[in-house]
């Protein structure tokens, strides 16, 4: 049976016909219907077949020609952010396969931790037996595809919270599918004459510019929790940072993308970003309590007001609805912007990658491979130049995405792509802002020195006398 891994719903909202890159054969195929890719053969059982389409496809397509297609301003509810989510979780493992899932989830013990403090620190006895109780993915009985398509199902018959009763869903998965509920909905488009391209990965996320270049340290929301928490004098505030600390565990990156046509996506939002834009907790005593906007920003992305929050109207102050209201304004995205989230999504495609016009994504894909190529070109820490320039020469030539670049370019006669190098250099710029002005994360490494000699991503600093140091002189500039 021929299943799609990206509902034709979605591949529409690219185009009726799109253009189609195969990156292993190096070929662009062009006037592709929807029908026509993004498809496999028995990836999925009949039953989840069914099951995907009754609970989640179908109602998620409705609410996208209803509401999340319209070019005015957005107005969802409670209960239409719950389908988003839980539509968010679903993508995010429908495709890959029982292996890719298993390994997913491998070193998954510190988010589950991290998510059980949350609970532990509200007694909230659901998710702390839930945490307890559930067997581990990797304690479950049968094959693996059998548990895949068990667990699938599972998710898409209730909503998240849900989960927690449902003993086919195991604790990793519980966790993952947490870090949806937990996060914000966001709304991005681009600006005219930019497309988003579309990939055969349903999600994409952006990391912290020091998780990218440390290759995996998640310290900017973290240490800046830390810090505050160990300095604030009001309990109340010291427990609303410590839930969102908790809550960066089992979502660590910035945020998670979806792209929803060519030029729009839905953001699952990170719920440290919320402390950017002021909004009240009342603490036990009926008062009003505000968290201070945080001094450091994690993502390379440049707009803040992206990350704002929607208003919202509700039925009964302090009491949850599904017909509480969330009203969204049209966020669009800088060009720079666009350009680095495609070149996160060319670099997260496995084998295929579509769109429709090739002017609208020519700037992008340009500049995804000249980053991809600039990354790849140091080998070590104190490389000479010279061969950094012919590596970067040579990556350019090999890289998967040189056929797409000819095909884009072949009409353009000797028109040039602008601002290429300005973009990057903009790029790598804000990329190593936390290593020359976070203060917090010279605090955090100060109290972790061992990553400083584990980690090469530090060697440019010195030897390890001198990253110490570096680091402390960081952290003496936190402000009183």
């Amino acid at each position: 049976m021929r299943n799609h891994y990206i509902p034709r719903f979605i591949i529409k909202g690219f185009g009726e016909r799109t253009n189609v890159f195969d990156i292993d054969k190096g070929v662009v195929m062009t006037d592709k219907r929807p029908k026509r890719i993004f498809y496999g053969k028995d990836v999925y059982t009949d039953e989840l077949e069914r099951i995907s389409a009754n609970d989640v496809d179908s109602p998620f397509c409705h609410l996208l020609e209803d509401k999340l297609e319209s070019s005015n301003n957005i107005t969802l509810s409670r209960k239409d952010l719950s389908l988003i989510k839980r539509y968010m979780a679903f993508s995010s493992v429908r495709i890959g396969g029982e292996e890719r899932f298993f390994e997913m989830f491998r070193s998954y013990d510190n988010k589950i931790k991290r998510l059980l403090s949350m609970y532990e620190a509200d007694d909230e006895k659901v998710g702390i037996s839930a945490l307890k109780s559930k067997k581990s993915l990797y304690e479950m009985e049968g094959s693996r595809r059998d548990i895949y398509m068990s667990i699938l199902s599972a998710m898409c018959e209730s909503e998240i919270p849900y989960y927690a009763f449902d003993d086919r869903i195991p604790k990793e998965v519980f966790a993952w599918a947490m870090s949806f509920q937990l996060s914000y909905v966001g709304i991005w488009d681009c600006p005219e004459g930019m497309e988003f391209i579309l990939s055969d990965c349903p999600m994409h996320s952006e990391y912290e510019t020091f998780y990218q270049l440390t290759g995996g340290i998640s310290a900017t929301k973290d240490s800046y929790l830390q810090y505050q928490i160990a300095h604030e004098k009001d309990e109340y505030k010291q427990y609303a940072l410590f839930k969102i600390l908790c809550a960066n565990g089992p979502m660590y990156e910035n945020l998670d993308f979806f792209p929803i046509s060519k030029t729009r996506m839905l953001i699952a939002i990170n719920p440290f970003f919320h402390l950017y834009f002021p909004h009240s907790f009342i603490n036990p005593k009926g008062e009003d309590v505000f968290l201070n906007s945080p001094d450091v920003w994690p993502s390379a992305l440049e707009q803040k007001m992206l990350f704002a929050p929607p208003t919202a109207t509700y039925g009964t102050k302090g009491q949850y609805s599904e017909d509480d209201l969330f009203h969204y304004e049209k966020k669009v995205l800088l060009p720079s912007e666009v350009d680095y989230l495609n070149f996160i999504i060319t670099g997260d495609s496995k084998s295929l990658m579509a769109f429709d016009k090739k002017d609208n994504v020519v700037d992008s894909v340009c500049f995804s491979l000249w980053a991809e190529a600039n990354y790849r070109s140091v080998d070590f820490v104190g490389e000479e130049l010279y061969k950094i320039l012919l590596n970067l020469i040579n990556q350019v030539k090999v890289s998967r995405l040189a056929p797409l670049v000819d095909f884009l370019r072949k009409d353009m006669g000797d028109k040039q792509i602008d601002g290429v190098s300005e973009k990057l250099e903009a790029m790598i710029k804000r990329f190593h802002a936390d290593f020359r002005e976070d203060p917090y994360v010279g605090w955090w490494i100060s109290k972790n020195k061992e990553v400083l000699k584990i980690n090469s991503a530090f060697g440019f600093i010195g030897d390890y006398d001198k990253r110490v140091a570096y680091f402390k002189a960081l952290a003496s500039k936190i402000p009183d």
